[in-house]
């Protein structure tokens, strides 16, 4: 299998994953995601986004360094 077959594939298997995952009625963060196997989140919200109404917002909170993180959380329009 070439590797631009393969990097589709596994695309594919990640925005599927995290679709089912938004259906659920789960909400997801950068940093969920990549505890699930999935990096560049991002790259398929923003593939998801051109079929399905996925809203978000910013999010802060301190992380383990006692530090202000800003990040997304997504979710599904229901």
């Amino acid at each position: 299998m070439s590797e631009e077959k393969e990097v589709q594939e596994q695309r594919q298997s990640q925005c599927m994953f995290i679709l089912n995952f938004l259906k659920a009625g789960n909400t997801i963060t950068t940093r969920e995601a990549a505890q699930k196997g999935v990096i560049d989140l991002q790259s398929v919200i923003r593939h998801l986004r051109k079929e399905y109404p996925i809203q978000d917002e910013w999010v802060r909170e301190r992380n383990a360094f006692g530090k202000l993180s800003k990040y997304k959380k997504y979710w599904l329009e229901a």
